[in-house]
């Protein structure tokens, strides 16, 4: 079972008798994320006008920035439903998420290592979203699957990697354009590995990723975790037609632990979605911020260069961004330079560069 959480501000409309019903009721939320978790995992089976049009107004009527939605559910574990706002217009957010030349380690470097191994639908991808009146007409729908390798998360200190099936659709509700999105994660994870923060001279946080089985958190170690199963449904809607900000609501299933059991709290995911709004706005709020043709620019030079012009490029940026003192820091030494794949020395160039032009420190040359 699960429950819509209700502000105060409603709580009390209730109790005077006075409130209408609200706009979704629990059943019919239900029975749109139901759709949408078979849609995702249903090749060619398109999303619901009416089970999307439920979504889209239980976040119109909805409390911004908290967690308004939880639930339990078997073999899916902790779900949970939280609200946040996006400092971007739709087009303006697509530009960077839908360009097949923009990795996404540059636009949220502090959550995403890298992105691999992507498969587009035949004759379809992210560029159909590039259009500034994408969705206004009739809907446009991609459906790709990737490897997904993520940053350690906050409350285990591991990092792991899996493969993710996602649907995208943009679409448009009484005149103001939408962007849904739903991914899917069919297999267990790899084994969580030990990743450790290293703070940058500016605040922000690189990782050093260690290889090693276990989790950082004391007494844990030994921990060999996976996170088994994962459904993420998230939602943006334009505040007014052409708004350059938006409102969303990202509804997530996690089911990860160690022994086969569930160790995930519904205050976890809430975090989660959280720490992944407040990245995603401070992208879009940064004064540093480039165009997408130029993050594509960048990405583009990054992935030319020699492996050995890649390791020294790495190097100079740990030695710029971060102090030989603070606390990691002696983890970038050569020995780890060297022991990264092209792939890694290319996502993490990537990453490094984000983050540096992002918090205003030096840059070195590509």
């Amino acid at each position: 079972m699960f429950r819509i959480i209700p502000s105060l501000f409603s709580l009390l409309f209730l109790l005077c008798g006075v409130c209408a019903a609200t706009p979704s009721s629990e059943k019919d939320l239900e029975s749109s994320l139901n759709h949408l978790a078979s849609v995702v995992a249903t090749p060619h089976l398109q999303p619901d006008d009416a089970q999307v049009e439920t979504l889209l107004s239980f976040l119109n009527g909805a409390t911004r920035g908290k967690m308004v939605w939880e639930e339990s559910r078997k073999g899916w574990g902790t779900g949970v439903g939280t609200t946040f706002a996006v400092s971007s217009s739709l087009s303006g957010m697509m530009a960077y998420f839908y360009n097949p030349a923009i990795s996404v380690e540059a636009v949220i470097p502090g959550l995403v290592r890298r992105v691999g191994d992507v498969t587009w639908e035949k004759g379809r991808d992210g560029r159909l979203f590039l259009v500034d009146d994408a969705g206004k007409k009739e809907p446009v729908v991609v459906r790709h699957a990737y490897q997904l390798y993520i940053t350690p998360d906050g409350n285990s200190g591991a990092y792991y990697s899996y493969k993710q099936h996602e649907l995208s659709m943009v679409s448009s509700w009484k005149g103001r354009r939408y962007l849904l999105s739903v991914s899917l994660q069919p297999n267990a994870s790899d084994v969580g590995r030990k990743g450790y923060p290293v703070v940058t001279q500016k605040g922000g946080k690189l990782y050093n990723y260690s290889g090693e089985k276990g989790l950082t958190r004391l007494g844990l170690g030994w921990v060999d975790s996976y996170i088994y199963r994962s459904l993420t449904i998230t939602l943006y809607l334009e505040d007014a037609p052409g708004a350059e900000t938006l409102s969303a609501i990202s509804f997530k299933w996690l089911n990860a632990g160690w022994l086969g059991k569930n160790m995930v709290k519904a205050h976890h995911i809430d975090r989660g979605i959280d720490r992944f709004a407040r990245h995603l706005d401070f992208f879009f709020q940064s004064p540093a911020r480039v165009s997408p043709e130029a993050w594509a620019e960048v990405c583009e030079k990054i992935r030319e260069l020699p492996t050995l012009a890649l390791k020294k490029i790495f190097s100079q940026q740990i030695a710029l961004m971060v102090k030989s003192e603070s606390k990691n820091a002696t983890l970038f030494d050569d020995a780890y330079v060297g022991s990264l794949t092209r792939d890694e020395l290319v996502a993490g160039v990537i990453s490094n560069h984000s983050v540096a032009l992002l918090l205003g420190c030096k840059t070195v040359s590509l």
